[in-house]
């Protein structure tokens, strides 16, 4: 713990409602958040520096001018969050068993993230760096792959995608041959 007003240093918040106290600190720093809600509400300016947010509801939270600085989401449901206009120095952030359905991450350059067992419906990943990321046993039906750099990208326990071949950087990424049809599905052709 540190005695600075705007600093929280190495400290577990539990059960708290954002939507009803404010966020009292500016920077947060290896902090825990734990069955807490920020629902629909706006992180401006705030810095979490290699935070962990446990079985949080950050559904439709905006992330402007935030920073997301080795952050970790585990549990979490993120139903709708727009990180486009987070804070882009330093931007690291890494998904497990959380669903992030409809959100949007276009953009951003998130290279070597992982998304662990995630649901990602319908999520926005037009114009984004991925590269070298991994996606392990993910839901990707819906999601928008345009002019996506996915070089690299694991794929092969993933699916429901559907990527472009024609529309997005994808040299060396990986994928199952048991869902190749989500990379042809454009071509109209029939796969038996």
């Amino acid at each position: 713990m540190t005695n600075d007003m705007n600093l929280a240093f190495d400290e577990t918040f539990e059960r708290l409602n954002f939507t009803e106290i404010a966020l009292d600190k500016i920077e947060y720093e290896k902090c825990t958040f734990v069955g807490s809600s920020f629902y629909k509400i706006n992180l401006y300016n705030i810095r979490f520096l290699e935070c962990e947010f446990i079985d949080c509801d950050m559904s439709m939270t905006e992330f402007i001018n935030t920073t997301l600085m080795s952050c970790k989401f585990v549990d979490c449901k993120m139903i709708g969050s727009n990180f486009i206009d987070c804070n882009k120095l330093g931007l690291s952030i890494e998904f497990t068993r959380s669903k992030i359905d409809l959100s949007t991450f276009a953009g951003l350059s998130l290279p070597r993230t992982v998304f662990t067992k995630c649901s990602m419906i319908e999520c926005d990943f037009s114009g984004t760096n991925l590269s070298s990321s991994i996606f392990e046993e993910c839901d990707l039906e819906r999601a928008v792959f345009l002019n996506t750099n996915i070089e690299k990208v694991d794929f092969r326990s993933s699916f429901n995608y559907q990527i472009d071949l024609n529309k997005n950087r994808i040299k060396s990424a990986k994928f199952s041959l048991s869902d190749i049809r989500g990379l042809l599905y454009n071509y109209n052709i029939i796969i038996e």
